[in-house]
């Protein structure tokens, strides 16, 4: 990204932002390692979601603050995608995401980012702890909010980065089955539709007939077995590139899936519209 006006940074240094009561997030000079932003404001609480389930029954059994939901920016999230973020979550806003949590009615504890897309008015009003970054940077606003979720969470719901531009599109769906994230739940509340990522198991939830569709991220899935699908796999391997997981359906209320190698991305389409608890 250039940076157009502002102070010109090397490529993975960073900003300082500010928070100034009354006032949007101004910039400060300050140069570190990527990833290594400095912290200042103070904390803000989220509000409460109404807590809905989702296909990991560790969700609502975390500790506040182990699950971290972040927002990321791309086209606005539907309305019902509030419905997943439980009380007590902490909430991380990616740039713009911070406009897209507020308008689902929550704060930001953390903003995170270069901030060139984020909007005046919610800038002005986040009372948040802010990590800012030069936009001459290396990573997108999206990789370094899940940096930030990591040393959080153990769960981590992402909200957004759905729609807008395809490059980030597919790198969102890339970055969420990188291995860093392993140890940790991942979900994707991707516009209206439901993803989870998949590494050794997971149980998924819905209704007879619902779309399932199994795609590898990062390289082959090995020895994926499913129970509860139209077209189940056993000890099979999905093959990067390959489309062979499109499209499969629940023939019950609950699918089970593991992998004995490799990363799934689960997606269901239209389940965040419809889904209604475990």
């Amino acid at each position: 990204m250039s940076v157009e006006g502002g102070v010109h940074e090397k490529p993975g240094s960073h900003s300082t932002a500010k928070v100034v009561p009354d006032s949007p997030v101004q910039l400060l000079v300050a140069k570190r390692p990527a990833l290594s932003p400095a912290r200042v404001g103070g904390q803000a609480s989220a509000r409460l979601g109404i807590p809905l389930g989702v296909s990991l029954p560790e969700m609502t059994g975390l500790p506040p603050g182990r699950r971290v939901a972040v927002f990321a920016g791309g086209d606005p999230p539907p309305v019902q995608a509030a419905r997943w973020i439980p009380r007590g979550t902490f909430v991380i806003a990616a740039d713009s995401g911070l406009d897209h949590a507020h308008r689902l009615g929550f704060e930001a504890d953390l903003l995170v980012g270069d901030l060139d897309s984020v909007s005046l008015s919610a800038s002005d009003r986040h009372r948040g702890e802010v990590e800012r970054y030069s936009e001459n940077k290396d990573y997108t606003d999206l990789e370094l909010a899940m940096e930030a979720a990591r040393r959080r969470a153990s769960l981590v719901v992402v909200v957004g980065g759905h729609g807008g531009r395809l490059d980030h599109l597919l790198g969102n769906a890339e970055l969420l089955g990188d291995h860093r994230w392993a140890g940790r739940e991942i979900v994707w509340l991707a516009g209206e539709d439901l993803v989870t990522v998949i590494r050794l198991q997971a149980t998924l939830h819905g209704k007879p007939g619902d779309l399932l569709s199994l795609i590898p991220v990062g390289g082959h899935a090995i020895g994926v077995t499913t129970k509860g699908l139209q077209w189940p796999l056993r000890d099979a391997t999905l093959a990067a590139g390959s489309t062979r997981g499109i499209s499969n359906r629940f023939t019950d209320t609950v699918a089970e899936l593991t992998v004995r190698q490799g990363v799934l991305l689960s997606i269901q389409p239209g389940a965040v519209l419809t889904r209604s608890g475990l």
